[in-house]
């Protein structure tokens, strides 16, 4: 059926951009613009826009994806501001797009708006957790510390590990140093790993976050130990990024 074959593309883009087959998930891009409005289709939106651009759209879509699969507009921005007209105009690269940019708000300047509320409960909370996480991640590649510790923490939440390959414990460590509050991320992270996730990825990156935070508070041999227990971690959703990252922090030592 179609819906079937609209899944099929859906599953197998999401599946190329873990594996990092970046050439692979462009070819099949027209495909999955090409298929009916669905909150997993606007994710792959905004997650291609975030990796292979425009990455500008990438928050829109993302926004837009939230609302869909949760019907709560994202904290602080106004879903008719920062979507416009849904449906018109899709594209795949290098196109006119349906998107315009996400309306900016107090947090985008110093990360200090209070963008809190009650967590929703979506009929699919892997997929909002996996859509909150990159929210965080595109939080903080603006430097807002407030709205990147919410979007984590909401993914880990509602995902409660299943969204790790989207990095929520490694951006909840970022947004928390972009605060200058490092020892709460530290302490953050520390309760979630106290009951920790099933999931090898989700500790993994759990512990990446925590192992980078430790390495700026001084604490060299536990950020160390954090740090190489993420060299371990194969096979799963996220982790090549986990290693790799971890990696790099290691080189500094």
């Amino acid at each position: 059926t179609a819906d079937a074959r609209g899944e099929a593309v859906l599953t197998a883009v999401d599946q190329l951009l873990l594996a990092g087959d970046l050439v692979g998930a462009r070819a099949r891009r027209p495909a999955v613009e090409a298929l009916p409005d669905s909150p997993r289709r606007s994710f792959l939106r905004g997650r291609l826009a975030y990796v292979l651009g425009p990455r500008p759209e990438a928050r829109a879509l993302l926004e837009r994806a939230w609302t869909e699969a949760t019907g709560d507009d994202p904290p602080g921005h106004p879903t008719s501001d920062a979507l416009g007209r849904p449906g018109a105009g899709r594209t795949g690269d290098g196109g006119d797009s349906d998107v315009r940019p996400a309306a900016t708000t107090p947090a985008d300047a110093g990360g200090t708006a209070d963008p809190g509320g009650p967590v929703p409960e979506p009929a699919d909370p892997v997929l909002a957790g996996r859509i909150a996480a990159l929210l965080a991640t595109v939080a903080v590649d603006r430097a807002d510390g407030a709205q990147g510790a919410l979007w984590a923490r909401r993914s880990m939440e509602l995902a409660g590990g299943a969204a790790a390959d989207c990095n929520d414990g490694h951006m909840l460590a970022m947004a928390r140093a972009l605060q200058n509050r490092v020892a709460d991320g530290i302490a953050e992270l520390d309760a979630a790993l106290a009951d920790p996730p099933s999931q090898p990825a989700a500790v993994s990156d759990l512990r990446l976050g925590r192992g980078v935070l430790r390495l700026w508070a001084h604490d060299l041999r536990g950020g160390a130990e954090d740090l190489k227990a993420c060299l371990g971690a194969w096979g799963a959703g996220g982790s090549l990024v986990n290693r790799e990252t971890a990696r790099f922090y290691l080189a500094e030592l």
